[in-house]
């Protein structure tokens, strides 16, 4: 058990006090412990939107392995300003675990980030996913108007993605359009491919073109003009080039023998549109983050 003196003459909200003195308590443990009556105020049972005064006592009956727990915050920060945030998730990070929301995730990271910095940080939001083992830009709104803003963007196709990936084997192509229609089957959770269309199925094109050779591995590029579940990973594997790492649709010995654990998918750039009003320092700007390092070392073998 540990007990807390509120000694500041100031007023404070008893969540944000203890969120404050423990980074591991967030909203949702605070709410867990609360109802588990492991949070009290002058030892008595009181709301998390209780007001703090001076002399006050909390009594916390929580073990303290999880009070002292720290927060990873090591976060990528691409870009920043008042209403998103802009970071590099490396491959192998859940960005959010709906079913276990304190555990490492990169909207934990992100909150961490901020709170760290006393900056809001409660109302940050994803706009967009990437799968776990993907690695690459992610961007975060701070604010309800920049989540609606952002995803209407997305979702209109107009915020531009741009990702590059190692596969084993070479296009014959070096440049070219898949243009299909994929559906995903939801017993095996595998997404199939198919050329025409069929109910249920969503139509998905990628733009290619091969940057660079390295005997049996090439290094792509891939602009999306569509955004479909797995839709990069399917496409390359449709052409007889699976991504390099990926367990659902690569080659398995491929990926043993060169140890890799993620699929080497990686969303590298994105260009925003023309903005105006309170986005315009966004408008019509590019940001791009650097070849993964173990990408490059396929393209030095």
């Amino acid at each position: 058990m540990r007990e807390l003196l509120y000694t500041d003459s100031k007023e404070i909200r008893l969540d944000s006090f203890l969120e404050e003195k423990f980074p591991s308590l967030t909203f949702s443990k605070l709410n867990q412990y609360l109802r588990e009556n492991k949070i009290k105020v002058n030892k008595k049972k009181v709301p998390l939107s209780t007001r703090l005064h001076s002399g006050d006592i909390v009594y916390l009956y929580i073990l303290d392995d999880v009070l002292d727990k720290t927060v990873s915050i090591a976060l990528d920060v691409v870009y920043e300003d008042s209403n998103i945030l802009i970071v590099n998730k490396p491959a192998g990070l859940i960005v959010q675990d709906e079913n276990n929301p304190d555990s490492d995730s990169l909207l934990n990271r992100a909150k961490a980030y901020l709170k760290s910095r006393d900056d809001e940080y409660k109302d940050l939001v994803l706009c967009h996913r990437l799968d776990t083992g993907t690695s690459g830009i992610v961007i975060l709104a701070k604010n309800e108007d920049a989540e609606n803003t952002i995803t209407t963007l997305i979702r209109l196709h107009k915020i531009q993605k741009e990702y590059r990936c190692i596969t084993y084997g070479i296009p014959k192509e070096r440049e070219g359009t898949i243009d299909n229609y994929l559906l995903k089957d939801s017993k095996t959770g595998q997404v199939k491919q198919y050329a025409h269309e069929k109910e249920g199925a969503k139509r998905a094109i990628s733009e290619y073109y091969v940057a660079n050779t390295n005997n049996e591995y090439a290094l792509i590029n891939v602009k999306l003009l569509t955004g479909r579940t797995h839709q990069i990973r399917v496409h390359m594997a449709g052409i007889h080039c699976p991504i390099v790492g990926d367990s659902k649709y690569g080659n398995n010995l491929v990926n043993r023998k060169t140890k890799q654990k993620c699929q080497l998918l990686c969303a590298y750039k994105i260009k925003f549109p023309y903005m105006d009003g309170k986005y315009s320092n966004i408008s019509n700007k590019e940001f791009t983050i650097p070849i993964p390092e173990n990408f490059a070392a396929f393209m030095a073998m």
